[in-house]
């Protein structure tokens, strides 16, 4: 298999993280995606409000349907409940390489 362009690298995660973007719309409970880059793939957290135990199961599929998708890929994913605050008080937007409104 013949290793990817440069600029394919460079843009296979983006499109990573849009994939997960419009797989997680369908979560009522999921508010934003915010991810960074790292030597091999992405640290990807999902930014949810008062989340049932259901919808974390669901946000945790799509994430797996991600890694199959993406396998060149490394993810690290963390699920972070606001619960009612706002997404200012819960992570910090400008440090960030990605932000995602879900």
């Amino acid at each position: 298999m013949a290793r990817p362009r440069l600029s394919e690298r460079r843009e296979r995660p983006w499109e990573a993280v849009c994939t997960l973007g419009e797989a997680l719309q369908a979560i009522e409970r999921v508010e934003a995606i915010l991810a960074n880059r790292e030597a091999e793939g992405l640290s990807i957290s999902v930014i949810v409000n008062n989340a049932a135990t259901e919808d974390c199961y669901e946000v945790y599929e799509r994430e797996w349907q991600l890694m199959q998708r993406y396998p060149e890929l490394a993810f690290d994913f963390h699920l972070i409940d606001g619960h009612d605050r706002p997404l200012s008080e819960v992570v910090s937007i400008e440090f960030s390489d990605h932000y995602l409104r879900v």
